[in-house]
Parts: structure tokens; C-alpha cells; sequence
């Protein structure tokens, strides 16, 4: 299980080489993983675990992992399609106007200053990530977050502000 202090970073790809390598798909900087040292994984199956990151390359216009104990190809690929996840001090920091995606779970959702629900899902869409809001009559609905639907989130106050009630039908 990931407790709060943790948030998911990336993704594991497919092998590269005999070295126990793996493509790298993560928002977060080489520096800040490799300063994490131990990451938590969560492989295919569901199963979390903790493992050490021994080694991080370039690789074209992407990046290659390697843990450590996982030095072959063969061990390597028992780690293929896992998520990674780094403490919270070790993720990427934020920008101006930048929000974690763990952070918008929890959020009441508001629409002309009433409160119509709360997001209890994030969804990966096609054009953006989706909000699954379950509503205060117990029925769920998905809205895109995008910023013709909500405004930007207020953390802090615990909120998200809907911007087209129609969305709740």
C-alpha cells in the first residue's frame, strides 16, 4: 500500500539491453530519484515494494532505469509496467499554477458557491485527465480537467470550482 507521503512519479517500460535497464517515463528530474534512493514500486499484479534505484542513464530523447538487485534482463522484466512512486519532498516541486494529481482527490467540487460533490477518482483521457466526481445524490459523473470546466484548484481551501454546471447531468 502507498500512504500519503507518497505519489506516483512514472512508469517502468519495456527492457533495454542485457544490463537490467528499463525505460524511464516519469515527471521527475534524475536528480530528485536518485536522491530518493529507495522508491516505491507497485508491479502488475497490485504488490508494493521498495527498491533502490542504482542507476539512471540517457538514453535518445528518453531515460533508462536500473535497480538495484535487478541487473539482468531477465530479472529486469519482472519490473516491466510497474509505477513508481517517490516521498513526497522527493517529487518534482511545483511550478506557478501547478497542482499534484494526488492532491485534486478529495477536493469538494463547487458550482455557484454550493458544494455538488467531491473528486474521488482521476482518470487518464485522451485530450486530459478526467475527474470523477461522485455528487452529493450519490451519483458519479466525469468531467474533463481542463480549463473551459473548472477552475484552478484551491488546495488550501479544499476546492474545485466547476465552470459548466451542464457537466453534472
Amino acid at each position: 500500500m502507498v500512504d500519503d507521503d507518497y505519489m506516483e512519479t512514472g512508469r517502468v517500460g519495456r527492457t533495454h539491453g542485457v544490463a537490467g535497464f528499463l525505460n524511464l517515463r516519469s515527471d521527475n528530474t534524475t536528480e530528485n530519484l536518485l536522491e530518493s534512493g529507495i522508491v516505491r514500486i507497485r508491479d502488475r499484479q497490485g504488490t508494493f515494494f521498495d527498491a533502490e534505484i542504482s542507476q539512471i542513464v540517457g538514453c535518445g530523447d528518453g531515460r533508462l532505469v536500473r535497480f538495484k538487485g535487478y541487473d539482468t534482463k531477465e530479472k529486469a522484466a519482472a519490473l516491466s509496467g510497474a509505477l513508481i512512486f517517490v516521498r513526497r519532498e522527493n517529487a518534482r516541486p511545483l511550478g506557478d499554477g501547478e497542482t499534484y494529481y494526488k492532491d485534486l482527490i478529495g477536493l469538494s467540487v463547487v458550482f455557484e458557491g454550493s458544494s455538488v460533490g467531491k473528486v474521488i477518482n482521476l482518470i487518464e483521457g485522451a485530450q486530459s485527465l478526467i475527474l470523477e466526481i461522485l455528487k452529493c445524490d450519490g451519483k458519479k459523473v466525469l468531467v474533463p480537467y481542463m480549463k473551459v470546466f473548472v477552475a484552478e484548484p484551491d488546495v488550501k481551501a479544499g476546492s474545485i470550482e466547476l465552470l459548466n454546471g451542464g457537466l453534472l447531468e
